[in-house]
């Protein structure tokens, strides 16, 4: 079982120290956490105003939705294109970066297989 997130009142009392000029190791030693860990949290909330984790489980949106349609028509025009294939056009054509995994697994739940044929080939999708 991994590690819980600290809670968002103590990163904000981290922040609010570090905002009053306190070092990180300062910061660190009063709220016993590890210096990192305020280095974390301040560079976070410099960069996006505010130092609160990501979602941990639950729904999170797929950053392949928006391309779902594009996607599909590759498809369509494409059947025999490879996993390693339409990463690289997602790459190139969206700026979209995926795990060949992480894309075969979205891929599955828009009702697209990739089985392989005895020549390393892509055999059919849906």
């Amino acid at each position: 079982m991994g590690m819980k997130s600290y809670g968002k009142d103590l990163r904000a009392k981290i922040v609010k120290r570090r905002e009053q000029g306190a070092s990180a190791a300062e910061v660190a030693h009063s709220f016993q956490v590890h210096k990192r860990t305020v280095e974390r949290y301040w560079k976070r909330y410099q960069e996006r105003g505010e130092a609160y984790c990501k979602q941990r489980g639950g729904y999170r949106r797929s950053t392949l939705d928006p391309h779902r349609q594009r996607v599909i028509g590759w498809l369509e025009k494409l059947p025999d294109i490879t996993l390693n294939e339409l990463q690289r056009k997602l790459s190139k054509d969206c700026r979209l970066s995926l795990d060949t995994s992480t894309l075969c697994r979205q891929l599955q739940k828009m009702g697209f297989s990739f089985k392989k044929n005895a020549t390393g080939q892509r055999a059919r999708s849906r």
